[in-house]
């Protein structure tokens, strides 16, 4: 999702949050269903479970990362702070074994940072209650990242505490930093120093990175779609259909064309958001970014808490002319046909194609003319043995106007048949055959007069094609009897017929 929303976001959840003075990077994590670490639940962090939500610098909510220096630049409270709490310390932690909640140990990433008005921050800052860590001297405990704390730390190896941090907020009460009722909440992180994705109580973390553990995502999905289809004329009112899966997924969609907002986020009302716009002249490219209140997380203090992850729908361009609309005519399917070549199945394709359409190309004829719709048509061809060899012009004519391409189709010569060998045959015999001419192509089948077949049929080259021929029996005599060659789709599907044969 874009960086603007994570403010609109805050707002809507009431969230407090506190900064890192690290930068990010950003990752998705990929859980495959918990398994709880031996001092998770902790009942003396503020719930609900897995109660902190990491952001980047730009404002992207991000569940993991490719690099241990950089692991996130926010971590975001979901409940308020204790009243009169003005400042706020974040941690991370090891995890010892041995007690239930477990003993930590380890250095605080920020020192005590005073919650500063949102009015004071930079453009972008998330608004509620913040401590923005580049306003304020970070303390000279601060490990500053991940990579920095593995360092200067002895990480636990025993089973069930390896490869994990617990990354804590802490606000100072009334009564000062370190004094009741400081509240804290926390975050379980799996981190990875190799080069291939581990899996740590259940969660994949990748090569190198880091990954927020618990609460576990959910995935969703948005998809977008915009009515009338593109293109349409200027001051056409265009409506965005979003539509988010799970259909019971809480939160606001954004709409943007390109990088620009489009208006203000839309509510999600039973899986759905839309936006009525009328767009200018010209090419959009249209998307929309789900984003889920951070309400979603079922508020309880366990390892199944889950919340519904953000989503963003692939593009959708759309394109706005200043005029009325006018035939065209972009492709034809297949791209060759070949003289000669009858009842060949074509699609048209172009725009604003209505019913009672014409298509139309020299030397072929067209049959069982169909519009499908506005953009498509579908006929059957017919192409004279005499139509030009070459590029073609295809035509379509309607009520809407008139519209043709001139690369869309190509007519290749027909093949010929010179010649037969042996040329004469006599009835209820059987011999191999072969069949002179030009134009020949793989796939070619080879026809004869009725009593006569072909089987075993080989194109070698252009101008030789050998066979094995079979006559009936009660075949009638004759001379100058047809044999016709019919190419495959690579030859257009043209047919050529010499009168070589005969039959005593």
């Amino acid at each position: 999702m874009r960086a603007s929303l994570w403010a609109r976001s805050a707002v809507l959840t009431g969230i407090s949050l506190v900064a890192l003075g690290a930068p990010l990077m950003v990752g998705v994590s990929a859980a495959s269903g918990p398994t709880n670490p031996p001092w998770e639940p902790d009942a003396n962090a503020a719930p609900p479970y897995g109660n902190l939500v990491f952001y980047a610098a730009n404002g992207e909510e991000v569940t993991s990362g490719t690099n241990l220096s950089s692991p996130f630049a926010f971590a975001v409270a979901v409940t308020p702070a204790d009243a009169g709490a003005t400042k706020a310390t974040v941690n991370f932690y090891n995890p010892q074994p041995g007690v239930v909640p477990a003993n930590w140990t380890g250095t605080s990433e920020t020192g005590p940072t005073t919650f500063n008005p949102a009015s004071s921050l930079p453009t972008g800052t998330p608004a509620g209650i913040v401590a923005y860590a580049p306003t304020y001297p970070v303390s000279a405990a601060s490990t500053a990242d991940i990579s920095t704390w593995l360092a200067s730390n002895i990480p636990s190896t025993t089973t069930g505490y390896a490869k994990t941090i617990e990354v804590r907020l802490t606000d100072t009460g009334p009564l000062g930093h370190g004094n009741a009722p400081d509240t804290y909440w926390e975050t379980d992180i799996g981190y990875n120093t190799t080069s291939s994705s581990i899996s740590v109580d259940g969660t994949t973390v990748p090569a190198h990175g880091w990954a927020e553990l618990f609460p576990l995502v959910s995935s969703s999905t948005t998809s977008l779609a915009a009515l009338p289809a593109s293109p349409q004329i200027s001051g056409t009112q265009v409506t965005l259909t979003a539509t988010v899966t799970p259909s019971s997924a809480a939160g606001v969609v954004q709409f943007y064309d390109g990088t620009t907002m489009l208006g203000s986020p839309v509510n999600v009302t039973a899986g759905t958001a839309t936006m009525v716009i009328t767009p200018a002249v010209g090419a959009h490219s249209y998307t929309a970014d789900f984003v889920p209140n951070l309400g979603d997380e079922t508020a309880a203090n366990t390892a199944t808490a889950t919340i519904i992850g953000g989503s963003s729908s692939k593009t959708v361009p759309y394109t706005i002319t200043s005029s009325t609309p006018t035939v065209t005519v972009t492709k034809l399917s297949p791209t060759r046909l070949g003289q000669g070549a009858s009842d060949i199945g074509v699609t048209v394709t172009g725009t604003e194609f209505v019913t009672g359409a014409k298509v139309a190309v020299a030397g072929i004829s067209f049959s069982s003319v169909k519009v499908v719709n506005s953009t498509a048509i579908t006929a059957k061809a017919k192409v004279a043995s005499s139509a030009k060899v070459g590029a073609a012009k295809v035509t379509v004519t309607d009520s809407e106007g008139s519209g043709s391409c001139t690369t869309c189709l190509t007519i290749v010569a027909a093949p010929k048949v010179k010649s037969i060998k042996p040329s004469s045959l006599k009835p209820g015999t059987s011999k191999s055959v072969t069949i002179t001419g030009t134009g020949y192509v793989r796939g070619a089948t080879v026809t004869g007069p009725t009593g006569v077949t072909f089987s075993k049929v080989k194109v070698v080259s252009s101008t030789k094609i050998t066979a094995t021929v079979k006559v009936a029996a009660r075949a009638k005599a004759g001379k100058h009897l047809p044999v016709t060659v019919i190419n495959g789709v690579a030859g257009g599907k043209g047919e050529g017929t010499g009168k070589v044969l005969t039959i005593t």
